[in-house]
């Protein structure tokens, strides 16, 4: 055949599936490279992965493209298909990236949605003082909530509209580009109806857990797309519900679950001397990754500051954000004031840390040991 009479219609919708598995495999590798670095891989556990709502965003949105273009190429096609004929015909036409960018909209705010959910998490999280067993129960939970879900009327009615690409952009059909842009919209919601919950539960499995989204990627195409889709609903609720049920059962199965951050968090208050209170001064940046906390003990009887004790030992972790395995170095630093102890901490991870200290009483009569909390900001 003559290279030079190739449908043009065959050789634009190459040319858009290509862009769209190009950008789904660009984000799949810039997702494994994060994963692979050592900072991101301790901070799975968190459900903010200690990041400021910018950074979250932009990696949930690298995430939703590795994850949702290669699922979402079916219905992008058709649309092109559809605006391409149109264009072919001499009629008014609207490019596919007004369709993809309303759809990725909607995945974006739901990011959005996820940040100030996973910011709720952390703090409940930290104000409850929750075990690693009961943090892992709860994560447990999602899992089983997810596996219900795929079993509900409106999974089923979401994932009817992702399945057929001709039957929704005929009978959604709307003209020019505030009809792609509505389209687009209408789309994303339908396909955040029948996949948000399977995205939910990568907060209990990590959220960095490439594994985790790899395995959420194959299960929404095959829903999505193969013959056999729906069987697949079937067979990944009864996985969910089985493992969720698992994780209820033997919490430490939950690939998250950090066994020290109970134990820690109970020894340190536990340990605290009740004659004396450990008070947060000031924390202030210091540099980057620097953080200058300065702590007041107080004689509790008496409401007396304490003057002349020796620090014996101190560290810090983010224990408070249900992180215990994340530390930073503590540097005791010379007193500026009487009573008050200065401490140079070095850990560029923003969030809530906790500081450990073992402090010697004046005269070596005895060892009070104690905790405060501070955050670092990004």
């Amino acid at each position: 055949m003559d290279p030079s009479r190739a449908d043009p219609l065959a050789n634009s919708r190459n040319v858009i599936l290509g862009l769209l598995l190009a950008l789904a495999a660009a984000s799949w590798v810039l997702l494994i490279w994060q994963q692979a670095d050592a900072h991101m891989g301790m901070t799975m556990a968190s459900p903010t992965m200690g990041m400021s709502a910018p950074l979250f965003l932009m990696i949930w949105v690298v995430m939703m493209v590795a994850m949702m273009f290669p699922t979402a190429a079916p219905m992008i096609l058709t649309f092109h298909r559809v605006q391409a004929s149109k264009r072919q015909r001499g009629q008014a036409f609207v490019a596919t990236w007004v369709f993809v960018a309303a759809y990725m909209a909607v995945w974006t705010l739901s990011g959005v949605a996820a940040y100030a959910g996973a910011l709720a998490a952390e703090a409940i999280a930290a104000d409850a003082t929750l075990s690693a067993a009961a943090a892992a129960r709860i994560g447990g939970a999602i899992l089983l909530a997810a596996g219900l879900y795929q079993l509900t009327p409106l999974k089923d009615v979401c994932l009817s509209k992702c399945r057929t690409p001709i039957s929704f952009i005929m009978t959604s059909w709307r003209e020019g580009t505030g009809g792609a842009l509505r389209m687009g919209l209408l789309h994303g919601s339908y396909c955040l109806g029948c996949c948000w919950l399977l995205f939910v539960v990568l907060f209990p499995l990590g959220v960095m857990n490439v594994a985790a989204m790899a395995v959420i990627t194959l299960l929404v195409f095959a829903e999505k797309t193969l013959p056999w889709g729906r069987p697949v609903v079937r067979a990944a609720a009864g996985a969910l519900v089985a493992y969720g049920l698992l994780i209820l059962a033997a919490p430490q199965v939950l690939p998250t679950f950090m066994e020290g951050m109970g134990a820690a968090a109970q020894a340190t208050s536990s340990s605290i001397d009740p004659e004396y209170r450990f008070d947060v001064v000031e924390a202030r940046p210091a540099g980057p990754g620097k953080t200058i906390v300065t702590v007041r003990v107080v004689q509790v009887p008496a409401d007396k500051t304490v003057e002349g004790a020796i620090v014996r030992e101190a560290r810090t972790n983010m224990g408070p954000a249900g992180m215990a395995e994340m530390t930073g170095k503590v540097t005791p630093l010379p007193p500026d004031r009487s009573g008050i102890y200065p401490f140079l901490i070095e850990a560029d991870m923003a969030g809530k840390w906790e500081l450990t200290l073992e402090m010697e009483m004046q005269g070596g009569s005895h060892t009070v040991r104690g905790a405060v909390t501070y955050n670092i900001s990004s």
